[in-house]
């Protein structure tokens, strides 16, 4: 904002400003700065929210983790804009998806980004998976955009014991 003179003396002077120009349903933080001949000093921080229409969810898929041959948590973030918002992943073999996995910490509210995550099994090794975070509350669906990763390969079957002396005696 602004600088403004406080005038001089040693009694406290209000001060205040109108500002313009912020966005509906958003958090923000303040704090007065006044100086004089000896520095600049700073009070305390403050919030405070906006109000105004809800908005759509905003998402943005992450990096999967803890892939397996057979499995894989598919993470994200996910701004529900202070609305109750479902939380899912679309997954399969192609962009066409034709999986879903709720997300574990679904439904989410909030005014800020939230991790989401969901734990998929019964996939096939060394498959490459398309996935997407979706976020989906009472102003519309938002999609985070298309991510891939690739399954490990399968382990292989152990021998028994038995198979493996009688391999060797041949």
């Amino acid at each position: 904002t602004p600088h403004t003179s406080a005038g001089s003396g040693p009694n406290e002077i209000p001060v205040s400003t109108n500002v313009t120009g912020l966005t509906q349903q958003t958090l923000y933080y303040y704090r007065i700065a006044a100086s004089n001949s000896v520095g600049v000093f700073y009070g305390s921080n403050v919030t405070f929210a906006t109000v105004g229409a809800p908005i759509a969810p905003k998402c943005t898929t992450a990096p999967a983790a803890d892939i397996l041959w057979n499995g894989a948590t598919l993470e994200g973030n996910v701004n529900p804009h202070g609305d109750m918002t479902i939380v899912f992943f679309e997954y399969g073999t192609n962009s066409g998806y034709g999986s879903i996995s709720i997300a574990s910490e679904s439904p989410i509210n909030g005014p800020s980004n939230q991790y989401v995550s969901a734990a998929i099994s019964g996939l096939m090794g060394q498959t490459l998976y398309n996935y997407r975070v979706v976020a989906s509350n009472s102003i519309g669906v938002t999609y985070g955009s298309n991510t891939t990763f690739t399954t490990l390969e399968e382990p292989e079957a152990p021998r028994s014991e038995e198979h493996t002396s009688e391999l060797q005696s041949h």
